[in-house]
């Protein structure tokens, strides 16, 4: 079967192919922002997930490791341990040993200085399901105890954690909206070199009866072609660098990557990127061709 010939033959500017790079790169750029974006929310979630609600309290390490200093601190956590279980809001209290707490450093410090150093007992506390617990009135209790203890309440860290995933996606909304103006500026460059180039053909057509709508349309289909060849090739490329950028940060294992259960969004999100991209490169091209058409007479 043979082809059509096309009333225009825009495939044949060098615009067309400069066009289909460009929405390319920005489909690219695109694809990484979301990605990111998505990715610092769904860091957020899980810490939200894994520390809400709870604290680590700290009882000081014993001045001196003799029998005299570890029964002082024992005494003290066994006192901090009955004040948390008549605390109304806490739950669950688990102490960590002074093994998991060397466990905890021996990678940093190494082995040798973690066994000589003389180690804080962790006690992590989970929220129970009654009213939040007072923690300045556990504070003021807990010090009567321990004058150096430490109370951690990692709802400020999930706080600034929050705030710092906001500004990331913030930063992709702005990153995607300069890619789109850039987007509907590189088409509009396109559509009026290609109407230049080919005022003859048009003016020919609209003696022979052609309508604006049809002339644009002509625009539209080739922008559409160009535009979707690189998006396609714009999206795999991102999803490729998302994907490797992704292992880079699980140290090269990809039994590191962990997979969100709730999916269907960020699939959502990354599907719909390169068809707002190609859709805004359509109507950039018919709404500028008809335009220009309008203006020209």
């Amino acid at each position: 079967m043979v082809a059509r010939p096309e009333a225009i033959p825009l495939a044949e500017d060098a615009s067309g192919r400069f066009l289909g790079w460009l929405v390319g790169v920005m489909t690219y750029l695109a694809i990484l922002s979301v990605s990111g974006a998505l990715a610092a929310h769904a860091v957020a979630n899980a810490w939200d997930l894994k520390l809400s609600g709870s604290i680590t309290i700290q009882v000081p390490a014993p001045q001196t490791l003799d029998a005299d200093g570890i029964a002082r601190r024992d005494a003290a956590v066994t006192e901090v341990l009955r004040v948390l279980s008549v605390t109304p809001g806490i739950g669950q209290v688990t102490p960590l040993s002074t093994t998991g707490t060397r466990a905890l450093i021996e990678p940093w410090i190494g082995a040798d200085l973690a066994a000589r150093l003389p180690l804080p007992l962790i006690i992590d506390v989970t929220a129970g399901s009654s009213t939040p617990a007072d923690l300045e009135l556990l504070a003021a209790r807990l010090e009567q105890i321990a004058p150096d203890i430490v109370i951690d309440d990692h709802g400020r860290w999930i706080t600034r954690l929050a705030r710092l995933a906001g500004s990331a996606e913030l930063l992709g909304g702005a990153v995607l909206l300069v890619i789109g103006l850039v987007s509907v500026v590189s088409v509009i460059f396109a559509v009026r070199t290609g109407l230049a180039t080919h005022r003859p053909i048009v003016d020919l057509l609209h003696i022979m009866g052609a309508r604006d709508a049809y002339i644009a349309a002509r625009f539209q289909r080739h922008v559409a072609s160009a535009a979707g060849k690189g998006a396609a090739v714009g999206t795999a490329a991102g999803l490729l660098t998302a994907f490797l950028l992704a292992l880079f940060v699980a140290g090269w294992d990809s039994t590191r990557l962990s997979l969100n259960t709730g999916l269907l969004p960020e699939a959502v999100a990354l599907a719909v990127t390169p068809l707002m991209t190609v859709g805004l490169a359509m109507m950039a091209a018919r709404w500028s061709v008809l335009a220009l058409l309008r203006r020209s007479r």
